[in-house]
């Protein structure tokens, strides 16, 4: 829904509007919500035609509970319409708004439908913010941080999984933390330290705080690498899952808890 889906809409409007009796004219920006609404109706009742719209009568039903929202009936529509159609530069300001509008509400819809997708998938959603596959070649050091948005909750379950490749016989340190938001700027944090080269598959999870808000994920690894060797991340996951209330402590007592306010 555009421009040019409004432009029949509004084109379909003026014609009709030659057989209506005189009466008030609406204001630009209320002419413009109910073109939007009405264009909003129209493109609903094309989509459920087959089950709910498959006949005149419905959608003139629907027609009129948008115009009724409005508080406007067909009279003061078509004379509405008949008097902007004679003043063309007020027209285009009108049909200017409500574009606008209508690409303002599309947007809001789609982040709407975006939301409802995440709580849907309630359970698992896959989060990792790179490639699945990095290559580290003289660092020692891998880092990564992810920014928590509206979707995560409090108390929300963190799995980090990753394989390390070509790797000798150096102590590998893996850690997957969260920042949080309250006053003291607490920090938590789950560290595996391993001899990797026997089990280079890594599997971190950290449980949140359900008290407080965490405002970004992180995680780092550190491999002691001599010049030259190149040893490969792989196989990289992180699944953001709802909390478990009987699981709750359990998982909660590996974690490390420091305040950076307090210097602990």
């Amino acid at each position: 829904m555009n421009r040019r889906l409004l432009l029949p809409l509004l084109l379909i409007l003026l014609i009709a509007a030659g057989c209506s009796r005189p009466g008030p004219v609406l204001g630009e920006e209320k002419l413009a919500r109910l073109l939007v609404d009405l264009e909003l109706a129209n493109a609903y009742a094309t989509e459920q035609r087959v089950q709910k719209f498959d006949n005149d009568s419905m959608r003139l039903a629907l027609r009129e509970s948008v115009l009724a929202k409005h508080g406007v009936n067909e009279a003061t529509l078509d004379t509405t319409l008949r008097w902007y159609g004679a003043n063309l530069p007020k027209l285009i300001k009108v049909y200017d708004r409500a574009d606008s509008i209508l690409s303002d509400s599309l947007r809001a819809l789609d982040l709407e439908e975006q939301n409802i997708l995440a709580a849907a998938a309630g359970d698992s959603t896959e989060v990792w913010p790179l490639r699945p596959s990095i290559p580290l070649e003289d660092a020692q050091f891998f880092a990564f941080e992810l920014p928590l948005d509206s979707s995560w909750r409090r108390g929300d379950v963190v799995e980090w999984n990753l394989a390390l490749h070509n790797l000798r016989n150096e102590e590998v340190a893996v850690t997957l933390g969260a920042n949080y938001s309250d006053k003291a700027q607490t920090v938590n944090s789950f560290t595996v330290n391993r001899q990797g080269r026997d089990n280079p598959r890594f599997s971190l999870l950290l449980q949140l705080d359900r008290q407080k808000k965490a405002r970004r994920v992180f995680g780092y690894i550190r491999v002691p690498l001599d010049s030259g060797r190149r040893v490969f991340i792989d196989s990289i996951t992180l699944v953001r899952t709802r909390m478990i209330d009987d699981d709750y402590h359990s998982r909660r007592y590996r974690v490390q808890s420091i305040s950076r306010k307090r210097g602990l």
